[in-house]
């Protein structure tokens, strides 16, 4: 388990979704994923959206796979930029889970993963803001908005990043749950667990 955190200022329905960031200001990343998947939840067209900061963000949403191409400084305090693929309006327990197949080495911190939030379209304004992420030279990561803001505030990290690797953010009672697995999700790696009053 990446860590287990309740971001301040959630709400029962949530967007969940796949994002990428590149970490350099107008410079495009290519992130490749597969098995984007939800556990025991409504099946509905994944939706785009790009909060990019040169709002170019391509997206090709396959059978089973999906690319998505975006710049953004970085999904961190006030810098919350990326595009998405993401279904909206989820309730109840989530399992979000998903296959990294490449990411592009733009940045040491450009980060690619899995994304919860009230709402995914409005950057650096959304409360109940959680990512579990792969970074190319910074390992895993799990981050979250603990103090109710809309921004990203506390952080997590660990391992080392290598592809294919597989991602699960978990919501269940209020509590979510980060995982990452580089053995083809027979294993899954505990980083730290940490509870927000």
């Amino acid at each position: 388990t990446l860590g287990a955190a309740v971001p301040n200022g959630t709400v029962n329905e949530q967007d969940a979704g796949v994002f990428a960031t590149s970490h350099v200001e107008g410079t495009r990343g290519t992130v490749e994923f597969t098995d984007f998947s939800f556990e025991a939840l409504r099946d509905t067209e994944l939706l785009s959206v790009d909060v990019t900061d040169s709002g170019d963000a391509t997206f090709d949403i396959g059978s089973d796979s999906y690319t998505i191409e975006a710049a953004g400084h970085d999904v961190w305090t006030d810098a919350d930029e990326y595009g998405a693929l993401y279904e909206p309006d989820q309730s109840g327990d989530i399992v979000a889970e998903t296959t990294i197949e490449s990411q592009e080495d733009t940045h040491d911190w450009a980060k690619t993963g899995l994304m919860m939030a009230n709402d995914i379209t409005d950057a650096g304004s959304s409360p109940g803001d959680v990512i579990v992420a792969a970074t190319p030279a910074n390992g895993f990561i799990m981050d979250w908005d603990e103090d109710g803001d809309g921004y990203i505030s506390t952080h997590n990290e660990d391992g080392s990043v290598s592809y294919p690797c597989h991602l699960r953010l978990r919501r269940s009672d209020g509590e979510y749950t980060g995982e990452y697995s580089t053995d083809g999700g027979r294993n899954w790696t505990t980083l730290a667990s940490t509870t927000i009053d």
